[in-house]
């Protein structure tokens, strides 16, 4: 959904970094772009929950506290995976005017805190009145 979102404002913003997209959304389509932004949500938060197994004991959180400490790791590793994206070129070259602009790092760990955020709001707060 978030790519959806930026690839929009890739096309119709006059900020500089939301310009810088327009190159890697112009390779791939909309549905390409998604899955990829899915594969690696699911990829960094397998690596969260792992973190926070380990570190606190659960998986997935379950209260304010425990989404707390996964905010914390989330941002942590999300930083962490937005400079490997960066570094490896995962993506190819696309993005680089977006990293040579927006930096590598911040805007990947932002993106990842608030998956993390909304698939807690979901399921402590929607889901059980479904």
């Amino acid at each position: 959904m978030a790519d959806v979102v930026l690839n929009d404002m890739s096309r119709y913003s006059d900020n500089e970094i939301m310009k810088s997209l327009q190159l890697y959304f112009r390779e791939k389509s909309i549905v390409e772009a998604a899955v990829y932004a899915g594969i690696t949500v699911v990829a960094v938060v397998l690596m969260i929950m792992y973190v926070t197994k380990k570190v606190y004991g659960f998986h997935v959180p379950g209260t304010n506290n425990q989404l707390l400490y996964s905010i914390i790791v989330s941002f942590v590793l999300g930083f962490v995976a937005d400079i490997v994206i960066d570094k490896l070129k995962i993506f190819g070259s696309t993005l680089d005017e977006y990293y040579r602009i927006a930096g590598a790092g911040l805007w990947g760990a932002l993106a990842i805190v608030m998956s993390v955020i909304v698939s807690y709001i979901v399921q402590k707060y929607l889901l059980p009145i479904l």
